[in-house]
């Protein structure tokens, strides 16, 4: 089923969530919100001024949350469309179960998104130390003392639980619709309107289960019965 991905646009989806992380207002400088990028070109002098936890605190702003939507839909929602307006994927069921074909579309989907994510956030991570290391640079890596790893961890869990839940909304929608503009369209907008509300980890996991199950049963009855 790897066939549904596009590497190129794989490729394309990393570096921008990976500008996201950049773009996204999260520093205080002359007590004014800025960007990481602002500081890094109009500000240099001022990036040794944080800390590492300040650095992975202030990567999820407002334009990650944004182009979310877009992101997750550029690697394999177009693929998707294409194979189930086709038909191609009789070909593929004919071949094997029900259940089988199920699994490799949706597997394909999540881990296309899930290492889409983490490839961004590695290389943004990496940028940061490279930053730190030519800007503050404290021997035996003692930036890393004032790092939080609980409250990270905490933080990343609620991000990657709202990120797999637009994720959700995305598959949902491509299953019912088959058109990725729709698909992509609906989800931006919502997302746009609830980003902003104060989620939590419970609330986020419980909508991503209802709309990969709820995908799961359309896929089955829509696409699979005739």
């Amino acid at each position: 089923m790897f066939h549904l991905i596009d590497n190129k646009k794989c490729i394309c989806s990393v570096l921008l969530l990976y500008i996201s992380f950049f773009v996204s207002g999260g520093y205080v400088v002359d007590k004014q919100t800025v960007s990481l990028l602002n500081i890094i070109v109009l500000h240099s002098s001022m990036l040794e001024c944080f800390s590492f936890s300040q650095y992975l605190n202030g990567l999820y702003g407002d334009w990650f949350y944004i182009l979310m939507p877009i992101i997750l839909g550029m690697c394999c929602i177009p693929m998707i469309c294409d194979e189930l307006n086709s038909g191609y994927y009789k070909f593929l069921v004919s071949r094997m179960k029900n259940s089988i074909f199920q699994w490799k579309m949706l597997g394909t989907y999540l881990a296309s998104a899930i290492v889409t994510y983490f490839c961004a956030l590695l290389l943004y991570v990496i940028t940061v130390c490279c930053i730190i290391r030519e800007y503050n640079p404290l021997s035996n890596y003692g930036w890393l003392v004032d790092f939080d790893v609980q409250k990270y961890y905490m933080c990343e869990l609620v991000t990657l639980a709202y990120y797999l839940m637009v994720s959700g909304v995305v598959f949902l929608l491509t299953v019912i619709t088959a058109n990725m503009y729709v698909s992509i369209s609906v989800t931006f907008l919502l997302n746009y309107l609830v980003y902003q509300l104060d989620w939590n980890i419970f609330s986020a996991v419980f909508i991503s289960l209802c709309c990969y199950i709820g995908s799961w049963h359309i896929v089955r009855k829509r696409w699979l019965s005739c």
